[in-house]
């Protein structure tokens, strides 16, 4: 007979909050049980909060999505979002082509259904507003709208 030792758990709860995150991997997956495959969404995230401390890390995330685009499924929503327009008729997506991607995750606290057990759920994804990927201008940096120009100093 096997030893098995449990361990603790070195998953952390994600404080629920809007988050700029890169999309990682999106994998099909099949449920444990049997069923229709649906769609697993990896995401990294940044600065993420846990128990209100900002963690020095990346943290991981999924999110999980059907594999169908139709006109009320979350992959379709999403899909659209990423691609920043709507999904035409017999289009063919890649969904790696959306690895990459910075985008906002809206990250809420809810009770696992079969355990109780309170666990992250993405409940929505936003477009990102400003990413450290896509940076203000170095030369706008720390000079607000109304304050004007320094003059260049005499030589």
């Amino acid at each position: 007979m096997a030893v098995v030792r449990k361990t603790e758990s070195s998953f952390k709860q994600l404080d629920e909050d809007v988050y700029i995150a890169k999309i990682a991997s999106i994998e099909e997956a099949v449920p444990k049980g049997g069923g229709d495959s649906y769609l697993q969404w990896h995401f990294l995230v940044k600065d993420a909060l846990v128990g209100g401390v900002v963690q020095s890390e990346p943290m991981k995330i999924m999110g999980m999505t059907s594999i169908t685009l139709s006109k009320n499924s979350t992959f379709d929503k999403w899909a659209t979002l990423l691609l920043g327009r709507p999904i035409e008729i017999n289009e063919d997506l890649d969904t790696d082509d959306f690895i990459g991607k910075v985008v906002r995750i809206v990250v809420k606290n809810v009770p696992n259904k079969k355990t109780g057990e309170i666990r992250n759920k993405i409940v929505d994804l936003l477009v990102a507003k400003r990413t450290q990927e896509a940076p203000a201008p170095a030369a706008y940096a720390g000079i607000s709208p109304a304050e004007p120009m320094p003059a260049p100093k005499p030589a």
